[in-house]
């Protein structure tokens, strides 16, 4: 796809509306090709649009001249990145009111200007929201009255100086906690990643900024993210959080929020791959309040992947009905290209933990494997079917058919492999042992062979194995 399409295409109906105001607008375009080349876009709006076709347009009597149509088109995409760079500053209140208050300081308006930071200071009086918008006019206001003061000739320690390096002070931890969470988080995720000296040198220069002198709700929240990573009291640091998150839902930014619970998230995943089984209720917590406050909406879409999380993380915690309801209400909103091979794998997968086997294997068989990840999720579920309705045969022929996948698989990470194999394993050993009886001391053996698996050795489904095997004890 060209370039100038790419642009075009990326734009929503409303935006391609404002962004043909734009162009008909002499003081932004002065060149009418651009303004016919958007009315006939906004008429026919077609990815498979050339240049031939648009050369048709601007010039119907002339012969195609590729350069002439060339560079017309790329003044078109440049009217186009203009457009959503005047529509990123238009959406920033802080950087509308920093141009207007800079013009009228260039044009020496004194009055006009003192006006303008009367009106700001009594906005952020008002304001509600403790972001970092909320510091950044903060320190906007505090600057441009300092500036004003020097204009008229003072040359002295003013307040807005002082309270300017104040917010400025704020506003550099706010964005360094921000920062050197993203660089620890992405530390956990990728491991071999080198340390950095900047983040090394903020982490032990924070204690010097004290709570109590840069007191502000984000800043905390920020805090407790970073205590998260550093500190050896990471559940306190979780709760603060939490507590973070439940007391400023008016006060935080969507994104913030966004991020603040993803930082939640994560924690909570990472504990209980620990084996703190406790934190898979406050993983389950967490979602909930993702799901209800929209966190886990991108553009309105659900990722297939958190979907499927978070109906396994309902099954084990046997929240059956709530996962049935997440499904029914929001099960439309996951991506499209993902959504029909989504809705049948996870109704399987609770088809199967209800105990309905058939309903299961049917619906999974809707499912289409294109996506590896779907193709080991199906086949673990089909697996556990087909053990737990002692269908014997199917159950051996899946174990080859599983296992000879496996070993052919080339997209896997190893660690899955090696994981999914274990598993395999030790469900022959469970297996035999509910065909053919076993003595006391022979159980014993093969009850310290799977823990030793499971803990040492790092396997899938670890949690379930032992479910069985209790089960088959027990009997």
């Amino acid at each position: 796809m060209e370039r100038w399409i790419e642009l075009w295409m990326s734009l929503t109906f409303s935006e391609k509306n404002r962004f043909l105001k734009f162009v008909q607008s002499p003081y932004h375009n002065t060149d009418q090709r651009l303004v016919r080349i958007a009315e006939f876009l906004m008429e026919k709006d077609d990815p498979s649009l050339n240049r031939e076709a648009i050369h048709n347009i601007l010039y119907p009597d002339e012969p195609f001249h590729y350069t002439r149509i060339s560079n017309v088109l790329s003044y078109f995409g440049n009217q186009i990145k203009d457009f959503l760079a005047f529509e990123q500053v238009s959406g920033k209140q802080e950087e509308l009111v920093r141009y207007r208050l800079r013009g009228l300081q260039e044009k020496q308006l004194t009055q006009a200007t003192e006006h303008e930071l009367r009106v700001l200071a009594r906005k952020l009086t008002k304001r509600t929201e403790q972001d970092e918008s909320a510091l950044r006019l903060s320190s906007l206001l505090r600057e441009e009255e300092d500036i004003l003061l020097l204009n008229q000739g003072e040359r002295r320690l003013t307040k807005s100086l002082e309270e300017h390096i104040e917010q400025e002070e704020k506003l550099f931890l706010l964005r360094m906690l921000k920062r050197s969470c993203q660089w620890l988080n992405r530390g956990r995720l990728l491991p071999d990643q080198p340390p950095s000296a900047s983040v090394d040198r903020f982490i032990k220069q924070l204690p010097s900024y004290s709570e109590s002198e840069f007191s502000h709700p984000l800043i905390t929240a920020y805090r407790s993210v970073m205590a998260l990573f550093v500190s050896d009291q990471p559940e306190e640091a979780y709760l603060s959080l939490m507590q973070s998150l439940q007391d400023h839902e008016q006060q935080f930014a969507f994104t913030d929020q966004q991020l603040l619970a993803q930082y939640a998230r994560n924690h909570c995943i990472r504990m209980s791959n620990a084996g703190n089984s406790e934190y898979l209720r406050s993983l389950f917590e967490v979602y909930q309040l993702m799901i209800e406050r929209e966190l886990i909406f991108y553009n309105g879409s659900l990722s297939h992947g958190d979907v499927k999380n978070i109906v396994s993380l309902g099954i084990i915690l046997n929240e059956f009905d709530w996962t049935t309801w997440f499904l029914e209400k929001h099960g439309q909103r996951i991506v499209r290209d993902h959504r029909k091979n989504a809705l049948s794998y996870n109704y399987a997968h609770l088809e199967y933990a209800r105990g309905n086997y058939g309903k299961a294997l049917n619906l999974l068989a809707q499912v289409e494997m294109e996506d590896v990840f779907y193709a080991l999720g199906i086949r673990t579920v089909m697996l556990k079917c087909y053990f737990e309705n002692r269908d014997a045969e199917s159950l051996y022929d899946h174990m080859n058919a599983f296992s000879k996948w496996l070993t052919r698989n080339k997209h896997l990470p190893q660690s899955q492999i090696l994981a999914h194999k274990r598993l395999l394993k030790l469900i022959r050993m469970i297996h035999r042992c509910r065909v053919v009886p076993m003595g006391p001391t022979a159980r014993r053996k093969l009850q310290s062979r799977i823990n030793q698996v499971i803990q040492e050795k790092g396997m899938s489904q670890g949690g379930w194995i032992r479910q069985q095997w209790k089960q088959l004890d027990a009997g």
